[in-house]
């Protein structure tokens, strides 16, 4: 069975195709770009070896959920921003970009070593900066969905968060099925803080601070808020 790559987007056709699709290897795996219906066609231009799927959804979100229900249970599913410019690893205290056969090759094991540690979940380190990188692997940690992989089950996205949803359902996913894992000698390079659309456009202390009651709500004391960043919150779980 085929690696799914999976990536919403949003009237970003030209960016994708000169970013993240440079980065996949289309031969080896099934490639699905996720847009709205009226966009269809300008994507089908830009990506003509990925298969563009339009979705009603609005938001991040409800487009993360549309994806999974997209896909069989089971399936193997890399959900990938559209704004990735490199992948990086970590070697002798140095980041090195990775090139295609390499990525190829990172994404295949990575969903091997969830097989067969019974898990459905592996991400990579959320920032490339090799002073806090290492050669170990979390197991109990937030999955941020710039580059995460999941063996599709039933757990779904809660819909009330339109930020901090990937930290739900990181936490879905830990209950459920005792840990993730997170590769934290390698790490993305994106734009998507400086990018527009999706969540960039609305993103704000507000909005942070909704979600992050949210989650107080729902998790109770297995979050707390990080004293050293503003509108981020930790983990209490060992």
């Amino acid at each position: 069975m085929k690696i799914k790559i999976a990536i919403p987007s949003y009237k970003r056709a030209e960016q994708i195709a000169s970013l993240t699709l440079k980065l996949i290897d289309t031969e080896i795996f099934d490639v699905y770009v996720f847009v709205r219906q009226e966009e269809t066609y300008t994507y089908q231009e830009h990506c003509p070896d990925a298969t563009v799927v339009w979705t009603d959804a609005i938001g991040i979100t409800p487009t993360r959920n549309a994806i999974l229900d997209y896909f069989q249970e089971g399936d193997k599913v890399l959900m990938l921003d559209d704004d990735i410019k490199s992948v990086k690893f970590l070697f002798k205290d140095k980041l090195q970009k990775l090139n295609k056969e390499q990525i190829t090759k990172l994404i295949i094991r990575e969903f091997d070593k969830c097989e067969k540690q019974g898990l459905k979940m592996w991400w990579i380190y959320p920032i490339a900066n090799n002073f806090f990188m290492s050669s170990k692997y979390n197991t109990k940690c937030f999955i941020i969905w710039t580059f995460a992989g999941i063996i599709n089950t039933e757990l779904r996205f809660d819909e009330t968060l339109t930020l901090k949803e990937d930290y739900d359902y990181s936490l879905q996913h830990i209950f459920t099925y005792g840990w993730v894992l997170r590769n934290n000698s390698v790490a993305v390079e994106a734009i998507h803080y400086t990018n527009k659309w999706w969540c960039v456009d609305y993103r704000d202390k507000n909005r942070e601070q909704i979600a992050i009651n949210i989650l107080k709500k729902k998790w109770w004391t297995i979050i707390r808020d990080n004293s050293k960043r503003e509108n981020e919150i930790l983990l209490n779980l060992k």
